[in-house]
């Protein structure tokens, strides 16, 4: 379930970078900087706190049943993924309506 939500998330950021690449190449460089900002921020906030975070703690907590012990860490970092998507998607779609 989660490498194919990745996968989702990682066909989405490509999608967006070839916009991002359309956007810049035919001079729309204001629409191309919105496309970018929000593939990076996509990667950097979403699919790397996934990786480096949150996965390795639930792999860590299918061995050990104490969910106390990652639920605080868990939360903040679910939050900030959270954070990232509303962002992410908040500049794809500035960058659709210009």
């Amino acid at each position: 379930m989660v490498r194919r939500l990745m996968m989702l998330g990682g066909m989405a950021v490509l999608v967006i970078g070839a916009a991002s690449v359309v956007a810049l190449v035919t001079g729309e460089t204001l629409r191309g900087v919105l496309f970018t900002a929000s593939a990076v921020v996509y990667i950097v906030l979403v699919l790397a706190v996934t990786g480096i975070v949150n996965v390795p703690l639930n792999n860590a907590l299918a061995q050990d049943e104490d969910r106390t012990a990652f639920e605080t860490r868990w939360v903040r970092f679910n939050a900030l993924r959270v954070l990232g998507v509303v962002l992410a998607l908040a500049l794809a779609i500035v960058g659709v309506a210009l």
